[in-house]
């Protein structure tokens, strides 16, 4: 599958999340000798983890795999990339979206947008195929600045006054495990669950920022969750 150079979009996620999810379906694809699969990258944006797809796909190891690549957002007009063998879906994340299953299904950064994020994972776990995986990310709300500033003015980092398409419901990684459980209970097997955390950060006044240690809760920027039916492997 080729395709031509395009101009990278702008990372709207945080530093380093969107390059790690990408990275981690690609090592899902060669441990498992996968040759085609399909992904649905939702709330796309401007199209940034597409691009990212896309690079992968020229490297050699990669050049034999078939793809079907699904993109969706309440407005695509901001999708900067050629739509070429791409499938666009307009939809409204907080209602029931039923577009078919997915091997991948990826949400950077989508979540804390809207007002039911249960509503929302329980809807992007429906479309997993047999042993698809979800990769979610969003603000890590439990890191240490986080919490200060919870202590302080009762509201957790990157949660300020609200907009129409602003942050709204922060997403604690308890909330996942949930809607795990009772999925499980639900659906009579386990899930596998993976959490783990952006490079981390010490955040200074006057908006300065320095990086820290390895990659953990107490300084992560950004939380992400890889969620993998694993049905077909009991």
């Amino acid at each position: 599958m080729e395709f031509k150079s395009e101009t990278a979009p702008v990372a709207l996620a945080g530093e380093y999340t969107n390059q790690k999810i990408i990275d981690s379906i690609f090592q899902k694809i060669i441990k498992k000798n996968i040759s085609e699969c399909s992904i649905l990258d939702l709330g796309t944006g401007n199209g940034y983890n597409i691009w990212l797809i896309r690079e992968y796909l020229k490297k050699d190891q990669f050049t034999n795999i078939k793809i079907n690549i699904s993109c969706s957002d309440i407005d695509l007009s901001q999708f900067k990339l050629n739509k070429e063998n791409i499938s666009l879906h307009t939809l409204d994340f907080d209602k029931t979206f039923n577009i078919g299953k997915f091997d991948f299904v990826i949400a950077t950064e989508i979540i804390e947008h809207l007002e039911n994020p249960y509503f929302f994972l329980r809807n992007c776990l429906s479309i997993l195929n047999k042993n698809g995986c979800l990769f979610l990310s969003t603000p890590n709300v439990i890191n240490i600045f986080s919490c200060f500033k919870i202590f302080l003015i009762s509201r957790p980092y990157l949660f300020s006054d609200l907009d129409k398409y602003g942050h709204k419901m922060p997403f604690f990684p308890f909330m996942l495990d949930h809607v795990i459980k009772f999925e499980e209970i639900d659906r009579g097997y386990k899930f596998f669950v993976k959490k783990y955390f952006n490079k981390n950060i010490l955040k200074l006044p006057f908006r300065k920022t320095i990086k820290i240690f390895g990659n953990n809760r107490w300084f992560g920027d950004s939380a992400m969750f890889e969620i993998e039916d694993i049905s077909s492997q009991l």
